[in-house]
């Protein structure tokens, strides 16, 4: 009986479980979503990216003018 159980669990994770490895967060997105995640996701992660370049420049350029004052 048990391995009659795991048939079906194989033949169901084989037919109806969707496959995810090597896929990017976008392309998982839009899997089970549709694909008005994977753009929404898109932005707000360049958004984000934005926001960190920025701070990182202003850092880096900040630290750079005090090196340059020193010398």
């Amino acid at each position: 009986m048990y391995d009659c159980w795991l048939a079906f669990e194989l033949a169901f994770v084989y037919l109806f479980i969707v496959e995810t490895k090597g896929l990017s967060l976008e392309e998982t997105a839009a899997l089970f979503d549709g694909g008005d995640a994977a753009g929404r996701i898109a932005g707000l992660a360049g958004h984000a990216a934005g926001n960190i370049m920025s701070t990182t420049d202003e850092k880096d350029s900040a630290e750079f003018r005090e090196t340059s004052s020193k010398a």
